[in-house]
């Protein structure tokens, strides 16, 4: 991997947004905001703080080994990057990211800043965003990939109304949200 980038290159991807940012709010102040340009120092420092937090983003995470990879990563048309903050300011508590696999079905993956487990976090997250791209109507499916024993977030996973889906042996599960839930379900997640 060649790691030499071109400075003005950089610089000029760093001076305007490629497309405007799409924000969610959750509930308990969560602010899930889509990263643009600007934000790439921001992502490599949460990758570099939480490169060993979760298996189930490690192939995403172990592609950004500097600021022009964060960058690419945001900038990249196939997927949105969004980052998880405790209100609008602080640092990133959660990145969540948004990948369309078919016309009608999109993937997500997520991570936790391990200063933030356990409170919360990454249920509000899953659940902001999975309702937000099902209410749209744009898809009819949001799908979530999980290793066979990553019981805590398989757990999380039903706790936010997925349901499983399928499995690749030795590989992965996979589990599917259809339709969004009621109001009263999302306030007891």
């Amino acid at each position: 991997m060649n790691t030499e980038v071109n400075l003005r290159e950089f610089e000029e991807m760093q001076e305007a947004p490629s497309r405007p940012p799409v924000e969610f709010e959750g509930q308990n102040g969560l602010v899930l905001k889509q990263l643009v340009d600007w934000d790439a120092q921001e992502l490599f420092q949460f990758v570099e703080a939480n490169r060993e937090a979760n298996e189930e983003f490690a192939s995403q995470l172990n592609q950004i080994q500097t600021e022009y990879d964060a960058l690419q990563m945001i900038k990249n048309p196939h997927f949105a990057t969004f980052g998880g903050r405790q209100g609008t300011a602080g640092p990133i508590a959660a990145l969540v990211t948004v990948e369309q696999e078919t016309e009608d079905r999109v993937s997500i993956g997520f991570v936790v800043d391990g200063k933030f487990k356990r409170q919360g976090i990454a249920t509000n997250a899953v659940t902001t965003i999975s309702q937000n791209l099902l209410r749209t109507r744009q898809f009819n499916t949001v799908r979530c990939y999980v290793l066979h024993e990553n019981k805590i977030n398989r757990m999380l996973l039903e706790k936010c109304g997925f349901s499983l889906a399928g499995e690749r042996p030795n590989v992965h599960l996979f589990y599917d949200l259809d339709e969004p839930l009621s109001e009263t379900q999302i306030s007891n997640t």
